[in-house]
């Protein structure tokens, strides 16, 4: 027994003493320079040295401050564009009055009378009947033609509710009653053309005088023989 724990002392120390073999082909150990320093002091060669930063391009200032963009015109509405339109008689388009008098029935007469202002007819009457004076019929349509272009002004100006002055409030001021001035007929033959031509002339009047005045009362050729009548024969006093 004691063979057997020898024999095992001497194989363990066999293997404790035995060395490892050397490799078969080693690898030769690269050159240190002498002058070489630790390796921590050694300087990374230029290959793997970072790359230096790039530098900035100059940002060149200019003494010149930038122009604004010049600001867009204002836009021209439609409103401003209609309160532009020039609605003076002068500029105002007349009604259209041609007619055929090549047509028989455009001569045929047809007696009618007209209702003046009673200070009006006075001074139509007065020139009317002088002796070698036009006949009534053509002196009324002359004086509508005269005045044609300022007739919606001139009806409106003998009305009284036109001529009151409205102060503010909220409410309106009505215009004083007056008694309406006396009408006398005025008789005039005037032919069928020419009746023609005063329908035109009334709807004409009453298209501008009712224009943003739905409240007004329509003219009629009465009222627009009588202001043609007293702007052509007005009075020698004033009012």
């Amino acid at each position: 027994m004691s063979d057997g724990i020898a024999s095992l002392r001497n194989r363990k120390a066999e293997r404790a003493g035995r060395q490892a073999p050397p490799p078969r082909h080693p690898k030769p150990a690269a050159p240190v320079s002498a002058d070489a320093g630790p390796a921590d002091d050694r300087l990374p060669s230029s290959s793997t040295a970072a790359p230096a930063p790039a530098e900035e391009p100059a940002v060149t200032v200019s003494a010149t401050p930038p122009r604004a963009a010049p600001a867009p015109a204002p836009a021209v509405t439609e409103t401003e564009v209609t309160a532009d339109v020039d609605h003076s008689p002068s500029r105002r388009d007349l009604p259209a009055l041609e007619i055929d008098w090549t047509d028989p029935l455009m001569h045929v007469a047809s007696p009618t009378r007209v209702s003046v202002a009673n200070s009006v007819a006075a001074r139509f009457k007065a020139v009317a009947d002088q002796p070698g004076s036009a006949p009534q019929t053509e002196l009324i349509m002359e004086a509508v033609s005269s005045h044609l272009a300022d007739l919606p002004e001139l009806v409106l100006a003998r009305r009284p509710e036109e001529n009151a002055t409205q102060p503010p409030g909220f409410f309106v001021r009505r215009a004083p009653v007056q008694k309406a001035e006396p009408v006398v007929p005025v008789y005039m033959r005037p032919i069928a053309g020419e009746v023609e031509a005063l329908r035109r002339i009334v709807d004409w009047v009453n298209s501008i005088i009712l224009a943003g005045h739905p409240g007004r009362p329509k003219s009629t050729r009465s009222e627009i023989v009588t202001a043609a009548l007293d702007a052509s024969y007005p009075s020698t006093r004033s009012r």
